[in-house]
C-alpha cells in the first residue's frame, strides 16, 4: 500500500488551513487499483490526523470535482496561473472592483456568498432559482456583490 508523501501532506495542510476550524478532509489516493486513505481535521489552527475512511460525509455537489478537473485542464492549456485574477476573463464588472483568483474560486475561499441576498427564492419549486434570471445575476454582480474575506 502506498503512503502519502510529504508533498501531498503539505498540500492538504495548506488547503485545510484556509477553511473554518473543525473542517475535516478525507482523501483517497488510488494507484493500480490500490487505495490509500488519509484523514485530517483542522483543530484550533493546527492539522490533526483523523482516521475517517469509514465515516459518512455530506457532499455538496460532485460537480465541484469535475469543475476543478476542467479548470486545471483549461489553465494548463492556456498558461494561466491559479493565482491570476478571474476579472479580465469576465464580460462583466465586479462590484467595488473586487478581485477573485482562480485558486480561491476553485477551493471555495473566494468569499463569494452562497447566493445573492436580494434573490426571491421560490421555495415551492424544485428549482428555487427559477425566477432568478441572467440579468438579475449581472445586476447583482455589478451593483450588490460583497466579498466576505473572513469566509
Amino acid at each position: 500500500m502506498q503512503q502519502i508523501t510529504q508533498e501531498q501532506l503539505q498540500l492538504i495542510s495548506q488547503t485545510l488551513v484556509e477553511f473554518p476550524d473543525g473542517t475535516e478532509f478525507a482523501v483517497t489516493l488510488v494507484e493500480n487499483k490500490e487505495a490509500t486513505f488519509f484523514g485530517a481535521m483542522l483543530t484550533q489552527g493546527s492539522i490533526q490526523s483523523e482516521a475517517n475512511e469509514n465515516q459518512f460525509f455530506e457532499i455538496g455537489s460532485i460537480t465541484k470535482l469535475f469543475t476543478s478537473v476542467i479548470l486545471v485542464n483549461v489553465l494548463e492549456k492556456h498558461g494561466i496561473s491559479l493565482d491570476q485574477d478571474i476579472n479580465p476573463f469576465l464580460d462583466i464588472q465586479i462590484h467595488n472592483n473586487e478581485l477573485i483568483t482562480f485558486r480561491t474560486l476553485a477551493n471555495h475561499t473566494s468569499g463569494l456568498p452562497d447566493y445573492p441576498e436580494s434573490i426571491d427564492f421560490d421555495e415551492s419549486s424544485y428549482n428555487p432559482f427559477v425566477h432568478f434570471k441572467k440579468q438579475d445575476f449581472f445586476k447583482f454582480v455589478n451593483n450588490e456583490l460583497l466579498i466576505d474575506n473572513e469566509k
